[in-house]
């Protein structure tokens, strides 16, 4: 039999006056304040391996279109640096650097919790000239691994390629992931 609105809102009267005979253990508790805290406030670790994997499968795919280090396109050929390298290592650094990481800001930003991304804008500088020198040490590693050298491993080339996908991805995380302003 279903109950009509007056009656839920009897019992729960009802219930709201009882008193209080049952407390949950100190253990429950502190549990579930654990997890109320961990969800307002993550731990950097567990953001960075999130942002970490997230970035890895997202440039991964970049690789498909424009080399980086010698690893890709599909299919062969030069893909997007084609259109870039004619311009000189400074100008294909920067293209390749910015193309690799903006993906993964992008993903970040419509995928994380808003505390996930308080915490990546709050410790932005930091998060990527790590995720930077990260994803140069593992290209690098695998072209040389894979190929049997590694392309591009100019200091101009480079220096552009940490500038523009550390640059772009701090530019665009204090655009796209900064904190919402409460109104009063």
């Amino acid at each position: 039999m279903k109950k009509t609105e007056k009656e839920m809102a009897k019992d729960y009267e009802s219930f709201l006056s009882e008193p209080i005979t049952h407390h949950p253990s100190s253990g429950i508790n502190k549990s579930i304040r654990d997890i109320i805290m961990n969800d307002l406030n993550p731990r950097w670790s567990s953001v960075m391996t999130k942002l970490l994997f997230t970035h890895m499968v997202i440039s991964s795919l970049t690789l498909t279109l424009c080399p980086q280090f010698g690893l890709g396109p599909l299919g062969g050929g030069q893909g997007l640096v084609g259109f870039v390298e004619s311009y000189g290592h400074v100008a294909c650094g920067l293209f390749c650097g910015g193309f690799f990481f903006v993906g993964s800001v992008f993903m970040a930003a419509l995928l994380f919790t808003p505390a996930q991304k308080r915490k990546i804008n709050s410790s932005a500088y930091g998060t990527f000239s790590l995720l930077g020198v990260i994803s140069l040490g593992t290209l690098v590693t695998l072209s040389s691994m894979i190929k049997g050298s590694s392309p591009h491993l100019h200091m101009e080339f480079i220096a552009a390629w940490l500038l523009a996908g550390v640059g772009i991805s701090i530019f665009l995380t204090k655009v796209m992931m900064r904190p919402v302003q409460q109104q009063a």
